[in-house]
């Protein structure tokens, strides 16, 4: 947990911003689920651009990630009215979001019967309770983090609460529960999906054994993502550093210092958003504008669809770079050899 906190508290002040990574989480926890997307198109769709439904559907599971970031603190207490919070976030089109089931549900089989499903959860009149004692439980201070974040995820998808939406809806609590130890968001699910059968089995595990194979594969998660952010904080600094000097002569040094850390939180924008940021005088704006174009920092990605008018969607294509190098390592990093059971508590 030590090696979380220091690359989050050093990339945090450094350069990686924390809704840069909730952008990997939700790609990748919306991707364990089927839901295919990548950290552009998702951008593209957040800032109001053309989007397929995987990207639809994925930036309402970053809404969600969103609010854990805004409104989860150390020490915060939650709820089963937070947690129908955040799953009415995440399935913001369907009709159940923010409800739990009233029916009984199962996993894998048929569609029409539970012979042959691979678990069936408790019936719909046992969720409420089963959700107090789960929230009473992620509320306790006495539980090693690592501990307490394999526990829940596992009690929480064997609960399956909700229709639908249970994985991203529980892979976000675990982001809660990083943020109430005072520790940052991290892109956990990247790891998650490179081992997906093997989380899978976890799952399976805690319903027959126990948490032991849950609590080990989310300590190889953070294990694996505390030492990519850590790399990805280097590799964004290096990427700020070239953009300033291709700038250079072409805006005033402050400038830069107050945009390019913003640039990097906001890979993809439209014009309005980038005035309301930036909140200087317009010539100044309209030249600042052109030399991160001419620069290369930024160039246009398309127009904004829906309501009139539309206005011009922006990309900062080397950051999704810096991204898509941070999955591809923390999923490297989760095929290492896994971490003794002492080293885990």
């Amino acid at each position: 947990m030590f090696a979380l906190e220091e690359a989050g508290s050093r990339a945090m002040t450094v350069t990686v911003n924390e809704r840069l990574l909730l952008r990997s989480e939700a790609v990748n926890s919306s991707l364990i689920e089927g839901i295919r997307t990548n950290a552009r198109n998702l951008s593209i769709a957040v800032a109001g651009g053309r989007a397929k439904e995987g990207a639809r559907l994925t930036a309402h599971n970053l809404a969600a990630l969103a609010r854990v970031l805004d409104g989860s603190h150390p020490g915060e207490t939650v709820g089963v009215d937070w947690i129908l919070g955040i799953h009415r976030l995440t399935m913001a089109e369907e009709s159940f979001a923010g409800r739990l089931r009233q029916e009984q549900n199962w996993i894998g089989g048929s569609d029409h019967s539970p012979v042959g499903a691979v678990y069936v959860p408790p019936p719909p009149e046992r969720v409420p309770g089963l959700l107090k004692d789960l929230a009473a439980f992620v509320n306790r201070d006495d539980i090693h983090p690592i501990v307490k974040i394999g526990v829940a995820h596992a009690q929480f998808e064997s609960v399956h609460p909700f229709l639908d939406g249970n994985g991203r809806t529980g892979r976000a609590l675990t982001q809660a529960l990083l943020r109430r130890q005072g520790l940052p968001c991290v892109p956990l699910s990247s790891g998650l999906m490179a081992t997906r059968d093997e989380y899978y089995r976890s799952l399976d595990a805690y319903r027959l054994e126990g948490a032991g194979e849950s609590i080990r594969i989310h300590a190889r998660g953070l294990r694996a993502a505390a030492t990519a952010l850590a790399e990805a904080t280097d590799r964004s600094s290096a990427v700020m550093e070239a953009w300033s000097h291709r700038m250079r002569g072409h805006s005033p040094g402050a400038d830069r210092e107050v945009l390019l850390p913003w640039l990097l939180g906001n890979p993809a924008f439209t014009t309005p958003q980038f005035e309301s940021a930036t909140q200087m005088p317009e010539r100044s704006r309209r030249r600042l504008f052109s030399a991160l174009a001419d620069a290369g920092v930024i160039r246009r990605a398309g127009f904004t669809v829906g309501a009139a008018p539309s206005v011009a969607v922006w990309e900062v294509p080397e950051v999704f770079g810096v991204l898509d190098e941070l999955e591809r390592r923390t999923a490297d990093l989760m095929h290492r050899p896994p971490i003794p059971p002492d080293e885990a508590r």
